[in-house]
């Protein structure tokens, strides 16, 4: 079993899943060279849907990143997993900073 959850925790606070999205190439034959996508469709991830986990200790519940219109959907990812990291280092930043505000008090007394 997990000793300590929080611990692991921490190293699961964003699951991430990939899906294909279904959606069809807009590129020609010469710019897929035989593969379903062009290289610059991959990259803006034209091919998958991305969910993220709503509940990191099971992961059961998924919630798609929806597609932004006339925004790439990497960069709406990217902006996405960028949101989630402030949130857990603010959370993580006022955690470190009670734990240092007690072991003060506990030096001063």
């Amino acid at each position: 079993g997990i000793h300590n959850e929080d611990a692991y925790n921490r190293r699961r606070d964003l699951v991430l899943r990939m899906q294909s999205s279904g959606i069809p190439s807009k590129a020609t034959d010469e710019e897929r060279k035989g593969k379903p996508y062009s290289n610059d469709e991959y990259d803006a991830l034209i091919h998958a849907d991305v969910y993220y986990c709503l509940d990191k200790l099971t992961c059961l519940n998924w919630q798609k990143i929806e597609r932004v219109p006339d925004e790439n959907y990497r960069d709406t990812v990217d902006k996405f997993i960028l949101g989630k990291a402030k949130e857990y280092h603010d959370v993580e930043s006022c955690s470190f900073k009670s734990r240092c505000e007690a072991r003060l008090q506990r030096l001063n007394n």
